[in-house]
């Protein structure tokens, strides 16, 4: 009995103890399952705690992103897309400074346009008014003579009429000009004498009136080349009827349409010295002959000429310093100094020598034509016969 009751408490301290430390496990092996989840294993080297020192550049925090006055993320692109605005702008910029420049271009060319018009238009006037009036003392020359008619008619000729009338003039075959009261069966011998016999009757000045500037209202609306055609027509007709002031006029009319021809000027050249002209040197500037108040010369080869005329044909200011007896051209592109008596002149600061130094003739200070032309881009012909002078401006 004694043995059984042993026996029973052992096994009850047995079921006691044994309870007891399973519940004591429990906690133990929670534990043990966190410190593995967080700690790391036995092979790998376990993270210094953190320090005070500067962390590594993987580890800094990224610069906060630059942002605009309203607080909004500005980007690199936004940036570049502001460089590109900003070189729009100037492209821009340029274009406008371009377009106003090409404007300001479009004003210059218009305001020469209509000032060549102008010119045109005032030497048409003339033209008109000089006509009118060599028609009235022409007709009044002739008044009751057997001419009178043939004057008139000139005046109402078409332009075709009076190309017919010179071409019979000049004796080219093939020339008849159409039947008219005066010579019905419209014979060209007949038609030639005639014409011949009337225009004979006039002096050289009512002719080149009712024949020349006749031609010229005529031609008005033609391209200059053609009118140089017809004056040239009718310079070989002067010529024919022993007319040569009148041939003169009318040539050198026609170098005003033609500046640039060679061949004009040297037939000039063989009227001034055949009509009796005055004699000296002859300027002409885009066929323009210039008035000068003191005769141009000739030193060392070189023709010298006083400057104002030369200056006002080509568009020049002049300046003069008394001071140091220097004369200044300037034309806006370039500008010309000479000196009186220096045989060296200066083109915008640059020494140029000269063949022959400016002198002063009477009051007037006589430039070399050629330096001064040529120095502005213009073409200067000498033409010994008849003593000219061509400049002419591109």
């Amino acid at each position: 009995m004694r043995s059984v009751h042993r026996l029973l408490v052992v096994v009850l301290a047995l079921i006691f103890a044994f309870a007891h430390s399973g519940a004591a496990l429990e906690p133990v092996r929670a534990a043990s399952q966190d410190t593995s989840a967080v700690s790391p294993s036995s092979n790998e080297t376990q993270a210094p705690p953190p320090s005070s020192q500067e962390p590594t550049p993987s580890q800094k925090p990224s610069a906060p992103e630059p942002t605009d006055q309203a607080g909004h993320v500005s980007s690199g692109k936004q940036n570049k897309d502001e460089n590109v605005d900003e070189d729009e702008d100037e492209d821009e910029d340029k274009e406008e400074e371009e377009d106003e420049d090409e404007d300001e271009k479009q004003k210059v060319e218009l305001k020469k346009e209509r000032k060549k018009e102008q010119k045109h238009l005032k030497k048409l006037e003339k033209v008109e008014e000089n006509y009118r009036k060599g028609l009235e003392k022409a007709l009044e020359k002739v008044k009751g003579t057997p001419a009178e008619p043939i004057i008139q008619r000139l005046n109402d000729a078409t332009l075709e009429e009076l190309q017919n009338l010179l071409a019979l003039l000049k004796g080219e075959s093939g020339a008849n000009p159409a039947a008219n009261e005066q010579n019905p069966a419209g014979q060209p011998e007949d038609e030639r004498t005639n014409l011949e016999n009337a225009l004979k009757a006039l002096d050289d000045d009512t002719l080149d009136a009712v024949l020349t500037q006749s031609a010229l209202v005529k031609l008005a609306e033609r391209s200059v080349k053609e009118q140089a055609e017809v004056l040239k027509e009718i310079v070989e007709v002067y010529e024919k009827l022993g007319k040569r002031k009148a041939a003169l006029a009318a040539q050198e009319e026609r170098l005003r349409r033609d500046p640039k021809d060679r061949e004009a000027y040297e037939k000039l050249g063989r009227l001034l010295k055949t009509s009796g002209a005055a004699q000296g040197i002859r300027v002409y500037v885009n066929g323009e002959l210039l008035a000068f108040d003191v005769a141009p010369k000739v030193e060392n080869g070189r023709t010298l000429a006083p400057i104002r005329a030369i200056a006002e044909a080509l568009g020049l200011t002049v300046t003069w310093n008394e001071r140091t007896r220097e004369v200044t051209l300037a034309n806006g592109e370039k500008t010309i100094t000479l000196q009186i008596g220096n045989p060296t002149a200066r083109i915008d600061g640059q020494a140029v020598a000269l063949d022959a130094p400016p002198t002063v003739e009477r009051g007037r200070t006589l430039v070399p034509l050629r330096f001064v032309s040529e120095a502005l881009g213009a073409g200067v012909d000498w033409v010994p016969e008849g003593q000219v002078v061509a400049v002419t401006t591109p």
